[in-house]
């Protein structure tokens, strides 16, 4: 069971395991970058996309360049629409791992930012990545209501996998 400190600790820890996934599955092996991102072009790309339920809310946000954004689009896209679906990929991932407490998510639809000053964005962003094709930074800002606690679930019911169709 995690509670107060912990329970933060947990669900922003999920991003970076969710993101670390997501760009797997695209062929993408991330590595943890611990500096100011320095992204191989000038265009930063970003979607954020706010979520609440189950006594959390708040938003999570990717940013990255177009370069990676390009090598992990398994179709042509364009860059700004392949950053909003990442963004919705990732908080899917999140919104999975958190039902394994228990926790159901209502998500908003993606909101898309451009430009090329990072240098405020960059303040607020708690996981960054890097690989052969460029940076991506993820962060998840979560308000917790008081006495919030994760309970994990019994282990036999069945939870959704990625890419797995359902009908709700």
């Amino acid at each position: 069971m995690f509670m107060d400190a912990s329970v933060r600790a947990r669900v922003e820890g999920l991003v970076a395991e969710a993101c670390i996934e997501l760009f797997s599955a695209y062929g993408h092996d991330l590595a943890p970058a611990t500096d100011v991102l320095e992204f191989q072009d000038d265009l930063v790309l970003s979607a954020v996309i706010g979520f609440s339920g189950g006594g959390l809310r708040g938003t999570c946000l990717v940013a990255t360049n177009q370069g990676l954004l390009r090598s992990s689009c398994p179709v042509f896209c364009r860059a700004r629409d392949w950053v909003g679906e990442i963004a919705n990929q990732l908080i899917g991932r999140m919104k999975n791992k958190l039902r394994v407490y228990d926790v159901s998510l209502s998500l908003n639809v993606p909101r898309l930012i451009a430009g090329t000053n990072l240098e405020e964005l960059d303040k607020g962003i708690r996981y960054r990545f890097s690989c052969d094709y460029g940076a991506i930074a993820a962060t998840l800002d979560v308000l917790i209501a008081p006495g919030f606690v994760l309970k994990q679930r019994d282990a036999e019911e069945a939870l959704i996998q990625e890419g797995d169709f359902t009908l709700l």
